[in-house]
């Protein structure tokens, strides 16, 4: 076969997706962020957006780049279960060699969806990545198009990418943490300035920036260190907006900004693992399961032993509520169903249980309310995210450009699973099936007729417990689904009182 030739995209239109790793909608704000503030004015703001669960990052990545949940994707962690892959059963995802090899070692694809990458090369159009996120979350935005991606840690074995990281020098030495996470925000910038902005065969462009998520999570949300990883941000920005008029590309550029989840104040609480070491002494029963991150794998038809495994997780005071897969989740009492959160479930990788930890309304040393208790042992981590509370489920999303309404703000539910349809739209790919998201159109110019109306959005609550103290909403939109609420008010009270009693 012949090479194919890459085209300007049908719409004449190119798009670049701007991400802010953790970025919370209210921390734009004029004192951090004055250029995003700008933009708000005379852009259009997606005030209801929403991530996925589990709220991690490389599950957001590919929960972005498919335009689906990971019931459907298959990513289900940072750390994954894959009891083919390794001895211990565990793929880093962060790591481009392990995820690289995943198809050898087992059989399957990483991604069990095409990404936006695969969707622009069938139409002979390009998506390139600029990221100074982890080399495997880098890699996950166009997965089967490594040659695409720029990131400072690897050339991912590839001689092209080796030229141009030559071109474009090393970041600082990642030995150094206080270096490294504005280095490798400015390198990845300046390559999306020099390298990919003025190529017009690059047809959608990602930019991810692995600030402020970084120093939210060894300084705090609030922290001084925090809101100076912000204005960075705000300043890459505004070097962005200067090189796009610099080359004339302000009537053929849609510019969407977007973080891929929130943060809140985290409390360690220690591992599932050994939580799971503990209820088998205490139960005196086998629990032939294994725990990795939230999440708890084994074989369903041992209904009693997971009851019982249930009914102890519920008990203790760091657990919130738990999830199920079906058919589990019809046998045991007080669970929600998983694919409720996850969608629906079209693979093997999905947990039986996931347990949601628990939070409160604690204020942080800088007045920023909500501590949860996560299920982890990264005790140097002021903040985190990775649970369906509010604060770790509501990223930014606000698009600006010639496609997009100016100083409108919409609050129709939406997602990040909606990213790649837009973008496809915005270019001029049509046709496109296989999403769980859905264009935007509320947001875009000359669309009212596509534009989803506030009347026809449906909202479901869906309860953990007789008391309806547990429990989630979700919103449908025209068939895509959203988490856009949960409450755990009973073991919330009852942590803070034990914490306060403690």
């Amino acid at each position: 076969m012949g090479k194919t030739t890459e085209k300007k995209s049908p719409s004449g239109r190119r798009v670049l997706i701007i991400g802010t790793d953790g970025l919370r909608p209210d921390q734009v704000n004029a004192d951090t962020m004055p250029t995003y503030c700008r933009l708000m004015e005379s852009g259009t703001v997606f005030k209801s957006f929403y991530s996925v669960y589990p709220s991690l990052t490389r599950v957001c990545m590919a929960s972005l780049t498919t335009g689906s949940y990971p019931g459907q994707h298959g990513v289900m962690g940072n750390l994954m279960y894959s009891p083919r892959f390794s001895e211990d059963g565990l793929l880093q995802t962060g790591d481009h060699r392990e995820i690289l090899q995943f198809q050898q070692r087992t059989g399957e694809e990483l991604l069990l969806r095409p990404t936006l990458g695969d969707r622009l090369a069938q139409a002979n159009l390009r998506l390139t990545v600029s990221a100074g996120s982890s080399p495997g979350a880098s890699l996950i935005w166009n997965f089967h198009h490594p040659q695409h991606v720029m990131n400072p840690s690897t050339d991912y074995g590839l001689p092209e990418l080796s030229e141009l990281h030559a071109a474009r020098g090393p970041a600082a030495d990642e030995t150094d943490v206080s270096i490294r996470k504005k280095e490798r925000t400015l390198w990845a910038v300046r390559t999306l300035i020099e390298q990919q902005l003025p190529d017009e065969q690059n047809t959608v462009m990602v930019l991810w920036l692995p600030e402020p998520d970084e120093t939210q999570h060894f300084c705090g949300i609030g922290s001084q260190e925090a809101k100076q990883a912000q204005r960075l941000v705000d300043q890459c920005l505004s070097e962005i907006l200067e090189a796009v008029s610099r080359l004339g590309l302000e009537d053929e550029l849609d510019i969407m900004l977007i973080s891929d989840h929130g943060h809140s104040t985290a409390n360690m609480v220690g591992s599932l693992e050994d939580y799971l070491d503990q209820a088998r002494k205490e139960l005196k029963r086998e629990l032939n399961l294994t725990a990795v991150d939230a999440f708890i794998y084994g074989d369903e038809n041992q209904v009693e032993e997971l009851q019982a495994l249930a009914d102890w997780l519920s008990a203790q005071p760091w657990c919130g509520m738990l999830l199920a897969r079906e058919p589990l989740h019809q046998q045991l009492k007080n669970a929600l169903p998983l694919s409720a959160v996850i969608g629906i479930i079209t693979h093997e990788r999905a947990p039986l249980l996931a347990v949601v930890p628990a939070w409160t309304d604690e204020l942080n040393q800088d007045g920023i309310q909500g501590v949860v208790h996560y299920l982890n042992t990264k005790t140097e981590n002021k903040a985190y995210h990775g649970s369906i509370r509010n604060g770790d489920m509501r990223p930014f999303c606000m698009g600006f450009g010639p496609s997009f309404k100016k100083g409108h703000v919409t609050d129709i539910p939406a997602g990040i699973i909606d990213i790649a349809p837009t973008a496809l739209h915005l270019v001029g790919v049509t046709g496109e099936s296989g999403f769980t998201g859905r264009v935007l159109f509320e947001g875009l110019k000359g669309c009212e007729e596509h534009a989803v109306q506030h009347d026809t959005v449906k909202y479901e609550e869906l309860y953990a417990d007789s008391e309806r103290a547990k429990g989630i909403q979700i919103a449908d939109v025209n068939g895509s689904t959203y988490l856009t609420d949960c409450f755990c008010e009973n073991t919330s009270n009852a942590l803070s009182k034990a914490a306060k009693k403690g």
